[in-house]
């Protein structure tokens, strides 16, 4: 077939060829022990051979819901090269979510740590059906997924997977109340990673500080610092006394946070006894970094500054500030998104479908190998973001004269609070389940620390009576995750309406 003459293969073989190539040298650093690269090729090799032994299939799903460590990683990676579908749960979302997501990829296998051991049960006995339970380390009942793999010899790894086969399935928040999962093929991650690797500069021998969710934008950089021969350093979660402390013993060099992290690190005393001449590449994406901050994150650490601009429909790489382009000290610029990757096409798209005049503002639309096959199970929404084979992505932008986009607004209300996106619909269906409320509105409004934080306008129904906005507030954190909680709720007696009927969130954000 023809397709197969020009078939380059995908992440799999990008994983495999990194394990032969490095051998003898460190791939992880995790909690004081070491993994070697011929160790990691190792616990591929088993993690496969059980995945054969459990009568999996490719195409098949597995779920893990995991922190940043060796064996969890190393089950993604052995999902990329086998063929099945991996999926990872986010640990702050709520129980209603993971089982929604467990359900709808038909979950084979569940993998968790111990430390979400208990989640885990409560998602067990409401999915019974699902075959396969395990942990990554000897918990209770549950079986040590690792422990079955010591019946299986290494043997040399091999990845048939095809570079349009679906091996990861991503989930978003959705403007329905539902994440929605995005399906990203092997040819998908693959350029991610390659874009990556040939968007910004990298150190000679990467030595990567992963404190940000490895299952959420900081395991991007994972795969191209083992491409290039590097080590990653894991910690569990992102504390600006240990960052500053792991970066001085480790001697790390590239690394990846949210601006809310960065905003900490340079509130942290810590880090002005830091000496950060060895730090190649801060990479900061996620949410807009606020431009004074991005100014004193230069003077404070050097010339390393990166920031990206995707989505996970076309995951981490599609704009990007480089190093160079941050020394430029260009106010046009730093208040820009960047240019776009290698290898990614992007334009500003009209509501017509028409690219926009040069300075106008336009919605940014993307193509290339990056972008996602389509919504799981959801071929409408699907036909709509890959519209006139684009994907829109619903951020607006305007071209610079030297073609750098500057994001001035987003179609949606999306609000992106910490790093992480928030939909509004998701928090005004758990508020409205509250007995004594009518009609409710949410809201992003900027915030120094967290970019944005999310607000939520209430209006009660007649004489209903709630004692403050605490009540609320804990209202919603029974129901979605800490990240949707409204920061603040503000009572009103009647909600502004458009024309049309519509609650007015224009006039809301006026009203302050």
């Amino acid at each position: 077939m023809v397709g197969n003459l020009y078939d380059s293969g995908g992440i799999g073989h990008l994983i495999i060829d990194a394990t032969l190539r490095f051998s003898s040298r460190v791939a992880f650093r995790d909690g004081g022990r070491d993994t070697t690269y011929s160790e990691f090729e190792a616990l591929l090799s088993r993690a496969c051979a059980t995945f054969t032994h459990l009568g999996l299939q490719p195409g098949d799903s597995i779920v893990q819901l995991v922190q940043n460590n060796v064996s969890g990683f190393a089950l993604i990676a052995a999902s990329y090269i086998y063929g099945l579908r991996s999926v990872t749960l986010q640990p702050l979302s709520g129980i209603e979510d993971k089982l929604h997501i467990i359900l709808e990829t038909d979950c084979r296998l569940f993998v968790c740590d111990s430390a979400y051991a208990q989640m885990s049960e409560a998602l067990r006995k409401r999915a019974p059906h699902i075959q396969h339970w395990r942990c990554h380390v000897p918990h209770a009942d549950w079986k040590c997924f690792w422990q079955e793999t010591l019946d299986h010899a290494p043997q040399p790894l091999r990845c048939e997977v095809g570079s349009e086969d679906v091996i990861r399935i991503a989930y978003t928040g959705g403007t329905t109340g539902r994440p929605k999962g995005i399906e990203l093929t092997s040819r998908s991650m693959l350029a991610c990673a390659m874009q990556i690797m040939c968007g910004w500069s990298w150190p000679e021998s990467p030595k990567y500080l992963c404190s940000m969710p490895m299952t959420h934008g900081a395991g991007a950089l994972i795969i191209p610092t083992l491409c290039k021969g590097g080590c990653v350093v894991f910690r569990q979660k992102f504390d600006a006394h240990d960052f500053v402390a792991t970066l001085r013993a480790e001697a790390c060099n590239v690394t990846w946070l949210v601006p809310t992290a960065i905003y900490k690190l340079l509130d942290n005393p810590d880090h002005q006894r830091e000496d950060w001449a060895n730090m190649h590449a801060l990479v900061y994406s996620g949410a807009p970094m606020a431009h004074p901050r991005i100014k004193q994150a230069f003077r404070e650490f050097g010339p390393c500054l990166v920031q990206m601009y995707g989505q996970t429909e076309a995951p981490s790489a599609v704009l990007t500030l480089t190093q160079y382009d941050h020394q430029l000290e260009d106010e046009e610029i730093l208040g820009s998104a960047g240019r776009p990757f290698p290898g990614v096409r992007v334009t500003l798209l009209g509501d017509t479908g028409a690219p926009v005049p040069p300075g106008q503002i336009g919605e940014i639309c993307v193509r290339g190998p990056i972008v996602m096959n389509g919504y799981l199970g959801q071929p409408e929404a699907t036909q709509t973001a890959l519209s006139g084979d684009w994907l829109h992505t619903g951020d607006l932008a305007m071209e610079t004269s030297r073609g750098y986009l500057v994001i001035v607004d987003r179609k949606k209300d999306m609000i992106i609070t910490g790093g992480f996106n928030v939909y509004p619909k998701e928090v005004e269906d758990a508020l409205s389940q509250h007995p004594a409320v009518t009609a409710v509105a949410v809201v992003g409004e900027p915030d120094p620390l967290w970019g944005e934080i999310v607000v939520a306008y209430a209006e009660l129904r007649p004489g209903a009576d709630v004692p403050g906005e605490s009540e609320l507030i804990e209202f919603v954190k029974q129901r979605k995750s800490s990240i949707n909680c409204p920061k603040k709720v503000r009572f009103i007696e009647a909600m502004p309406l458009t024309n049309f009927g519509k609650i007015d969130k224009k006039a809301l954000r006026k009203a302050d």
